[in-house]
């Protein structure tokens, strides 16, 4: 094989890993509508590292494009909108279960279409601030609203809440659950096309001594460890973080505009 075939192939590679995270929240649909839940979480939770990757490739190797660019928006619309809001939605039909009447489950999906809506609105936004390479860019620092993948994040959390719950024997009335769910839903939606800043990973530099550097190593081992053995603790606890990040982010950065 040629070099340029070679070089061809690799800078194909943002636009396979997006297409494999296209394919990851398509499964994640498929898996709610079968009723496991757990592993439409986890096919979702790819795709968020997959749309990091493809990002992180298309920088690397210079191989950014106007069809990779609208390809992940495609696929971010269907794998941090649709997917997060079919797999809540249909969780809580079957928490429902013969209680739910057929006008109960239309109103109930009204704040996921609102979900799913929102997701692709601030999707629109960021790819025409991209073509206008307007202050919705930032170079990168922060995102405006909580990106899509976190959004996605943010909307499956309760339904790993209960999972856990389940696991420790701690049970929430049903119908506290659905109104709290559909709460969080709306709350989600509205951050999501909101101009709060929210942190972005490219904001965060690293100056690191050697000491720090193997002290960040042991963390991370530690990290993995944790997550391999207690995964549904750790991305709660990952997930609350985020939220509480937030508006200590959003004054930061607020305060610095002002200054």
């Amino acid at each position: 094989m040629s070099n340029n075939n070679i070089n061809t192939v690799v800078k194909l590679l943002p636009n396979i890993f997006t297409t494999i995270s296209i394919c990851s929240g398509l499964t994640a649909i498929r898996l709610s509508i079968e009723g496991n839940y757990q592993m439409a979480i986890v096919a979702v939770l790819i795709s968020c590292c997959l749309d990091g990757l493809d990002g992180l490739l298309a920088r690397l190797l210079d191989a950014s494009s106007n069809f990779g660019a609208q390809l992940d928006s495609l696929s971010d619309a269907v794998t941090f909108g649709v997917a997060p809001s079919l797999i809540v939605y249909l969780w809580l039909i079957e928490m429902g279960g013969e209680q739910l009447t057929t006008n109960s489950r239309g109103w109930l999906w009204v704040p996921f279409l609102t979900f799913a809506v929102c997701n692709i609105f601030r999707l629109a936004r960021f790819n025409v601030s991209i073509q206008k390479k307007s202050d919705f860019q930032n170079k990168g620092t922060f995102f405006y609203g909580v990106p899509a993948p976190a959004g996605a994040y943010l909307l499956l959390m309760p339904l790993g809440l209960n999972i856990l719950s389940q696991r420790f024997g701690f049970t929430i009335g049903t119908e506290l659950l659905t109104l709290s769910v559909l709460a969080w839903t709306l709350l989600v939606s509205v951050l999501m096309i909101s101009t709060i800043p929210t942190p972005s990973l490219k904001s965060i530099k690293f100056n690191l001594s050697k000491t720090r550097r193997v002290i960040i190593l042991i963390s991370v081992c530690i990290s993995v460890s944790v997550l391999l053995r207690e995964t549904c603790i750790f991305l709660l606890t990952l997930g609350g973080l985020y939220v509480v990040s937030l508006p200590l982010f959003s004054s930061r950065i607020r305060r610095t505009q002002s200054s």
